[in-house]
């Protein structure tokens, strides 16, 4: 399938037809892709994956297609990022429900050992650290380099965000 380029942060991003189609929520696109044989677990670098970008915008019905078509929802990208992640990131607790309830774990890591609560408190996503808190996911887990989610919170500009993670903890 033919690849598309994008430069950002010094890098040459390649998406697929496939991840187009999954960034612009096209469904029929996405249905017609697969059926031609569109991968959706190609790995290489910097290479994002469509599951990836379901998470990463949301898109719920897209997930639900991908693994009914047999996409593994735990896949990590080349930059370690995974769906939980992505999701985490980008503050979709629906997303981030429909993961887990699909069996994807809380329990991966990205670049420098971060965690889905740290993601969570970088962009200062209150819904997705009070929804690991009810999992029962800790919210206090160092990364790799000795911060925690509540440092990462602050370091942001999201106070409340440290302010609640530090009630929870």
């Amino acid at each position: 399938m033919v690849l598309y380029s994008k430069e950002g942060g010094g890098n040459t991003w390649s998406y697929s037809a496939l991840a187009r189609a999954v960034f612009n929520n096209q469904l029929g696109v996405m249905r017609l892709l697969i059926q031609l044989g569109a991968k959706m677990d190609e790995t290489r670098e910097w290479y994002y994956l469509p599951s990836n970008g379901a998470a990463a915008t949301g898109f719920v019905e897209g997930l639900k297609l991908l693994k009914e078509k047999g996409c593994n929802l735990s896949a990590k990208g080349s930059t370690g990022s995974t769906p939980v992640l992505a999701a985490a990131r980008n503050g979709h607790l629906s997303v981030l429900r429909y993961l887990v309830k699909s069996g994807c774990s809380l329990e991966c890591v990205g670049i420098k050992k971060c965690t889905a609560a740290h993601y969570a408190a970088i962009y200062g996503h209150q819904n997705i650290i009070q929804q690991l808190h009810d999992w029962g996911k800790p919210l206090d887990k160092d990364d790799e380099d000795g911060n925690t989610p509540a440092v990462h919170a602050d370091s942001n500009g999201h106070s409340q965000c440290a302010d609640l993670i530090r009630r929870l903890v």
